[in-house]
């Protein structure tokens, strides 16, 4: 093949793809997809646990302290599961920045054995 051919094919192949990336961050989300409502959820060993409001910015710390804070027979080794990537572990006492939160997560606080 010669390569005025080969240009000709990669130029029509780039453009194809072009459109259709442009087009795809256009089109309105799938059905499939979920809209995550601003709130993050706390459970385990804190006094109030439930669901509270997520803020720009928001740290576990801001989250815990929403929930009435620390019980006496919680963890140290607290939980985040993020709704689009995982889940991380802090834990409390050290000196390390809390984790930032991000909309639909989901803190666990563990409670120790007494």
């Amino acid at each position: 093949m010669s390569n005025v051919i080969k240009i000709l094919i990669l130029v029509g192949v780039t453009s194809l793809y072009g459109s259709r990336s442009s087009y795809a961050a256009s089109a309105p989300p799938k059905a499939t997809e979920r809209q995550v409502e601003p709130y993050v959820y706390v459970s385990g060993g804190v006094h109030k646990p439930g669901r509270y409001d997520w803020t720009k910015c928001m740290t576990l710390i801001d989250a815990i302290q929403a929930a009435g804070g620390f019980t006496d027979s919680a963890g140290r080794r607290v939980r985040i599961f993020h709704i689009d990537a995982g889940s991380e572990f802090y834990t409390r006492g050290t000196t390390n920045m809390p984790p930032i939160l991000r909309a639909g997560d989901t803190i666990f606080v563990p409670k120790r054995l007494l």
